[in-house]
């Protein structure tokens, strides 16, 4: 008698594919727009990441800020844009953060520094930042690490080795989230979906007939209130 074990990840979760895109949170999230005016104007545009696919671990980038028709001088100070990071893998995610942009724009080799709320965005697959705020103009991205995530799932494939070439294999899948809560007690009793107060009753009743009747031990519990369970020697 003898048995093989076989491990899969049907999520292929090294395997990172994402894309990013975003707008001008006060222009109605136009990737473009012209500040200033007359003798003193610079037009911003996001030219965002295509998809992009890393394996376990790499760098990449959130695409890059493009300084076009500028004229004179600018200032931009704190404006909001908005990023919207889309992983389509290992499944699929999406994030908006909430940038703001500011810099003093003279040519299109000047740098418009990005502010991000946080150094990194978590969607499974983690994307960290190795500076905030991030500087960027028609030739500098906006650099990214990019980290693949421990699989969600696992399928493990389990063969049985029996007399005479018997075989019988059973399949598993196995869930980090199957049952992934905090419970609020060593007991929890669910109540009905429309919250149902008779329902919930009614469950913590069977809860305490169950426990009336059996023995662990040597040792009864009893109680009238599923609080005030209490310990009989």
């Amino acid at each position: 008698m003898a048995f093989s074990t076989a491990i899969n990840d049907p999520d292929n979760s090294s395997v990172v594919t994402f894309a990013t895109s975003g707008g001008f949170t006060n222009y109605s999230l136009s990737a473009s727009h012209q500040f200033g005016s007359g003798g003193n104007r610079a037009t911003l545009t996001y030219m965002p990441q295509g998809s992009a696919t890393i394996t376990d671990s790499g760098n990449s980038t959130f695409g890059l800020f493009r300084i076009t028709d500028s004229v004179g001088s600018i200032t931009v100070s704190n404006e909001p844009f908005q990023l919207i990071i889309t992983q389509t893998a290992p499944w699929a995610a999406t994030a908006t953060v909430n940038c703001t942009l500011s810099g003093t724009i003279t040519s299109g080799s000047s740098l418009v520094a990005v502010t991000f709320p946080t150094q990194s965005n978590n969607l499974g697959a983690v994307f960290t930042r190795s500076s905030n705020p991030v500087n960027s103009n028609n030739s500098t991205s906006i650099a990214v690490s990019v980290t693949a995530p421990q699989p969600n799932r696992l399928t493990a494939i389990i063969t049985g080795f029996g007399p005479r070439a018997a075989q019988k294999q059973m399949q598993l899948l196995l869930s980090r989230f199957a049952f992934d809560f905090n419970s609020v007690a060593t007991i929890t009793l669910r109540s009905a979906d429309n919250g149902d107060g008779g329902e919930f009753q009614r469950r913590q009743q069977l809860c305490l007939f169950l426990f009336r009747i059996r023995q662990c031990r040597g040792e009864k519990l009893a109680g009238n209130r599923s609080d005030q369970l209490t310990r009989l020697h």
